[in-house]
């Protein structure tokens, strides 16, 4: 077993190496931390605090947005066989991960993308060679915006080239056996339509993708908040123990993950806002007062990079609603 301080030395050797071999279609700082979450899951956590944002005029989407929030993928494994998470923003993350796993003694990986933001789905390249499962309508949004993605002009810098697809897509719910356990995902309209959940039922535990965030959510499609309520509360019923996100806080992901009240957070989040989306002072409405319960009782904490996300949702709300009636929305 090697100590600690080797281990680190390790990681960083071979994180300087992926980005000597030129796999990386962005580069940014990196500190990747590999968190035992199980017998059988591994969380790789970069950013959050210890890779800021670049200023400067150096800002790209991989940065602020992604990184600056934090961003988590897992790998649940048995034997030989991993399933993986994401595959991080860049190529250079994706290739430290495999390279982790492949050390490890895995020799079949299936990759499995939460939605089709780009966070998500840019480090695709480290597993051409790999399944890679995303809901049908993942492919459908790649596929969509493959032109702009490929060119930079989708979010900005960095272009993800080539962008790899998906290769084996489906619709409501798929079950994965790795070895002996069971993950079912789930295509649930919250965050993005096309998002996928993950659902370990030998654990209860819930790999929630960006369907629910610590500080908050973001809003991409305000038309359907309503009923992505309704679909946060169905989660609930799957009687979950732990939930993992992949924007979350360090602390709280190595100290045995959320429980449900995030999902509460989140529903009080997105009800908050889409009640008040006509109030007078609604775009100067502060983070802490929208999710003041959710502080109060301990479920979530601020992370400040999130005050941009929540100035974001702030106006696409009110953008939405400013010619439309405000929903009724089921306690």
């Amino acid at each position: 077993m090697l100590l600690p301080e080797l281990r680190k030395l390790l990681g960083i050797l071979l994180f300087g190496a992926a980005l000597a071999a030129g796999t990386a279609n962005a580069q940014i700082n990196s500190d990747i931390r590999v968190i035992k979450v199980t017998d059988y899951m591994l969380a790789f956590y970069d950013g959050r605090p210890s890779t800021p944002p670049k200023t400067g005029g150096t800002e790209n989407w991989a940065d602020s947005g992604s990184m600056d929030l934090g961003v988590a993928t897992y790998a649940i494994y048995r034997g030989d066989e991993a399933l993986v998470w994401d595959t991080f923003p860049t190529m250079q993350q994706s290739k430290w991960v495999r390279d982790h796993l492949e050390q490890m003694g895995i020799k079949r990986i299936t990759v499995v993308n939460s939605h089709y933001h780009l966070d998500h789905i840019g480090g695709n390249g480290t597993y051409a060679n790999a399944p890679i499962i995303a809901s049908k309508g993942t492919l459908e949004s790649l596929l969509e915006k493959r032109a702009a993605i490929e060119s930079g002009n989708l979010w900005g810098p960095p272009a993800i080239l080539p962008l790899v697809l998906p290769n084996k897509v489906f619709e409501g719910k798929m079950e994965v056996m790795v070895g002996d356990v069971k993950v079912e995902l789930h295509n649930v309209d919250i965050h993005t339509p096309d998002s996928l959940v993950a659902f370990l039922p030998a654990d209860k535990i819930l790999l929630a993708g960006d369907t629910m965030e610590d500080t908050l959510v973001y809003i991409s499609t305000p038309a359907s908040v309503p009923a992505q309520i309704d679909n946060l509360e169905a989660l609930k019923q799957f009687g979950i123990a732990r939930i993992y996100p992949n924007h979350g806080n360090i602390d709280v992901i190595e100290n045995g993950g959320y429980d449900d009240t995030l999902i509460d957070a989140t529903k009080i989040y997105l009800r908050n806002m889409t009640l008040r989306a006509k109030d007078a002072d609604f775009l100067t409405m502060p983070l802490e007062t929208a999710v003041e319960e959710s502080l109060t009782k301990g479920w979530i904490s601020v992370w400040k990079p999130y005050r941009h996300v929540h100035q974001s949702n702030l106006e696409s709300l009110q953008e939405y609603y400013k010619d439309r009636p405000l929903p009724t929305l089921r306690d």
